[in-house]
This record gives structure tokens, sequence and C-alpha cells, in this order.
């Protein structure tokens, strides 16, 4: 789907409109107002770079994506509260037109602003989870996608965004059919979608949670980022370890206000962040973050770059060895990964052979991705002595 072609415009009116589009065969406590961030305006987007903007709008979510031809794309627009203060920061980046605006899901924390949004900038295309919830800021924005007669689209896995210069949101979730009967089903159902730009990727998960991740596991290959916005303010309820194993995050992006009652973000996120050695970038205590990259690495607020392919693993030689103790550097990206190697690439590392590599790839078909080395015990054929050789040489 290329950004700005195959639209529907939007003829019935609110919740009747979206019922209808929903089964059409042929779609499928805030804190005070943010400042402008100086360095947004200090230093104009360059051609040829992707810039996130993570906007600290207080207890809420919202993003704005620069495609590397200019492309704008508002990913959610926080709580009401904090209309202002979004609109603000918009106008001062000298926007005009947002030429897409997604609502990952129907809470007023993401979507409160979305009326006030369409009515300040022209908007090219919105696209909604298509949960439908009965909640005045969703009725809103649906009044004002009539009245501007702006297109609206309905997100399902496996839809494709084009946003210029080789930059496309790949659409993860929601797929049919949707999840129900969940802690929170809006959500469950939120729109999840990996940015990928050359070498880089960034994945964002909207309020996703435990039931969201589990389908998300089910295709391992979709989701590897070095960027991660996390899901639901850093929530308890999702970022299991499973699931960060499979998506390798060099840096994680958590919005929440500095002060509110859910908590965020929770300390047991907290601590598997770091575990993974993934740096943890909150709204609530760094303000509002830029991430850009030009294809290799990341830069968070004008810092250094952060690539993969610069960290290095320092592992000790095995104790039977004679030779003295040194330090063997391994580059991340020279770790095989468990969950995506083909059967030759497992059948490089020791002991493992063609039938051991056939059983590997069987294993995280049928039982999900491995998140650890000692995972790889739920394999037939692979015991301790082989998980310690292993250890090292592998990564998930």
């Amino acid at each position: 789907m290329h950004l700005l072609t195959n639209t529907y415009p939007v003829t019935f009116s609110r919740l009747i409109l979206l019922c209808a589009l929903l089964f059409s065969s042929s779609i499928v406590g805030a804190k005070p107002a943010p400042k402008i961030d100086s360095y947004a305006l200090q230093h104009p987007k360059q051609e040829g770079v992707v810039r996130l903007h993570f906007i600290d709008i207080g207890q809420g979510d919202s993003a704005l994506i620069e495609g590397p031809t200019g492309k704008r794309i508002l990913l959610d627009s926080g709580p009401s509260k904090s209309g202002g203060a979004l609109i603000a920061y918009l106008k001062a980046l000298g926007i005009e037109r947002l030429d897409l605006m997604i609502n990952t899901h129907p809470h007023a924390d993401h979507i409160g602003n979305a009326s006030r949004v369409l009515e300040t900038f022209q908007v090219g295309v919105v696209l909604d989870s298509g949960w439908v919830h009965p909640i005045r800021a969703y009725r809103d924005m649906l009044d004002a996608v009539e009245a501007r007669k702006v297109p609206l689209k309905i997100a399902r896995k496996g839809r494709k965004v084009d946003i210029g210069g080789g930059a496309s949101l790949h659409i993860l979730a929601p797929e049919d059919p949707l999840i129900r009967n969940s802690r929170s089903d809006p959500n469950s159902n939120s729109i999840v979608f990996r940015l990928t730009y050359k070498g880089e990727q960034a994945l964002f998960t909207g309020d996703a949670e435990e039931e969201t991740e589990a389908r998300l596991l089910r295709s391992p290959e979709s989701l590897p980022a070095s960027l991660l916005k996390v899901a639901h303010h850093g929530s308890a309820h999702a970022s299991s370890d499973r699931f960060l194993g499979v998506v390798r995050p060099l840096i994680a992006v958590i919005s929440c206000s500095e002060r509110n009652r859910y908590g965020h973000p929770a300390p047991e996120t907290l601590s598997r962040l770091k575990r993974r050695r993934t740096q943890p970038w909150v709204t609530a205590t760094q303000g509002t973050l830029i991430a850009e990259t030009s294809g290799q690495g990341w830069s968070l607020n004008g810092g250094p770059v952060i690539k993969a392919s610069d960290l290095v693993t320092q592992v000790s030689p095995s104790p039977k060895k004679e030779a003295p103790a040194q330090a063997v550097a391994v580059g991340s990206a020279q770790l095989v990964d468990v969950n995506t190697a083909t059967a030759s690439e497992l059948q490089a590392l020791p002991g493992i052979g063609p039938a051991l590599s056939k059983r590997i790839i069987e294993a995280r078909k049928e039982g999900g991705a491995f998140s650890s080395a000692d995972d790889l015990g739920r394999v037939r054929g692979i015991g301790p002595k082989t998980i310690e050789k292993l250890r090292p040489l592998v990564r998930f």
C-alpha cells in the first residue's frame, strides 16, 4: 500500500462508518505542557535521514515520524489535556500537513487530540485499528474524519506503507480474528508496525499486551529491531523476556509521565531491558527524545551513533586451554541468531550437525522462538555441554 494511493473517502457517519469499513471486503496524570525541543528546532532534518520525535506528552503517547524524503506521520496524539502542547510542537517544526495519522487504539491517552489535529492540520490519510470503542475522543475523531473528508483505512497484518526514499512501515498487528476477552481488548488489538530504512529498523507496539506478543512471536523473523518503542508505557503486561529476546533492541523508548498512578515504567520491565543490555530512554525523566538514522545505527538527541556492530562481547577462553587467559572480542554481528539462522548457518556451530539443525528449526516453528542459550535444552540431542559451547556464539 503506497501512502497516498488506494484511499477510501469517508462518506458515512461516526460508528456506522467504521463498522461498514470493518466488514467491507475491500478494506482489510499528565505533567505540564512539554517544552518545544531545542534540538529539533536548531538542527533541521536532512534529506535521506529518518527522524523520530518521541514527544513528551505526559501520561500518554505521541510520536512524529519524518521519512527520508520529508513525509510526516503522526503516531497517536496523547491525552486531551496536552493538546495545546502537541499542536505547538508540530507548528514550531513548521508543519502544515501530515501525510498520515495513525491511531494505534481507541484509548484517550493515545487519541485524545486526534480530532483537534484533524481540525488544525491537513491530513492525507487516517489509519485506524478498527476496534470500535465508545469513548468521546473516538467519536470526535470519526466526526472530524467525516467533516474533513479524510480517507480512513483499517490496519491489518500484512499491509505495507511506503513513506518514500526506501523507508516503509510494515503492519504486524492487529490481525483477524481480533483478540477478545483479554485484559484489555483495545490494547491487545493495537496497531503494531516495524519501520525499516536501509539497514535499520524501529518497532512500534502501541499498548500491546501479552496476547499480542504471543501472536507476534509466531513470525519472529519480522520482529528484530535495534530501536523499540516499548509497549504500554513500560507496563508489566508486555515486553516479556521472550519477546525482547527476539526483538533484541539496543535502544528502548518509554513514554510516560513523571508521576502516574500506574507505576509506569514497571520495575520488572526495566529489569528485563537491563538483562538484555538495552538502553532505556524515558520521556518522564529525559523529555522529548529525537532518534535519527541514515540507515546505519541510531543517534539520540544528536549523540553518538549506536550500532549493533559496534557492541563487543568479551568472551573468556575455556578453562581447559593451557594458553594464557585472553579476552576474545566477538562482534554481535558475527553471532549466529538461533531464531533466524538457516540450516547451514546452524551447522557451522560446534556440536550442531544436519540432524540437530533440523530439530532446532522445527522446535522454533512449533514451540516459538528461543529466548536464551539454556532454552536450547528443549531440543532433543542438545545437552548442557553443547549449550555451554554455544553460549558465547549465539544470540536471540
